[in-house]
């Protein structure tokens, strides 16, 4: 922290240092679309954390947020360790995380998910037209078995504004992997030197 009257003359002089890298400003829009491009979650964003759960229904295991890989079974007592390894051997998982691609440009944010344009499996938590992947994308918490091994048939209910009316659109949905788009520089080891 420093001194409201010295804060424009940080900003300046990092703004000047970063520029032979590069450096630019950014929105939180801008940094929003690259996290969901990169098929990336937040935390009461897209899912409930468990100290912010009001209701038990809206608490989410790692495996069912994605995250399962960073939960070794082999390891000693950890705070959930009984729980987690539970649900794994009881086949009790209740939801998936999954990647949407969604027919049209309209963004699906907080939509609901069908099955069949009849029974509700899921709703939205984040979701843009993507102009680098020159699609409709969108991350959706789905009951299993639905995006788990039922993947076919899945419709997005989106409300969007017309002329000064909400439309209801019903639009096509299908399960796609993580990341949307994958980019070279992701990977690259060592990284390019801006």
């Amino acid at each position: 922290f420093l001194p409201a009257d010295k804060a424009l003359s940080l900003w300046d002089r990092l703004m000047a240092a970063g520029e032979p890298r590069g450096i630019r400003t950014i929105g939180y829009t801008a940094l929003n679309r690259a996290r969901l491009e990169a098929g990336l979650i937040v935390a009461n964003a897209d899912f409930t954390a468990a100290e912010h759960a009001i209701r038990a229904d809206r608490l989410r295991m790692p495996d069912e947020i994605g995250l399962g890989f960073m939960i070794d079974p082999d390891k000693g007592h950890f705070n959930g360790r009984r729980a987690i390894l539970e649900a794994r051997s009881r086949k009790r998982l209740r939801h998936v995380l999954v990647g949407l691609e969604i027919e049209g440009n309209v963004p699906a944010e907080h939509a609901i998910v069908y099955y069949r344009k009849s029974q509700e499996v899921g709703l939205v938590s984040a979701a843009m037209w993507s102009p680098m992947a020159k699609r409709n994308i969108a991350l959706a918490s789905l009951q299993r078995p639905y995006g788990d091994t039922i993947v076919d048939d899945l419709w997005v209910e989106i409300y969007a504004m017309r002329e000064l009316q909400y439309q209801k659109l019903m639009k096509k949905a299908k399960v796609v992997p993580r990341p949307f788009i994958k980019l070279d520089r992701r990977t690259a080891n060592p990284p390019a030197d801006f």
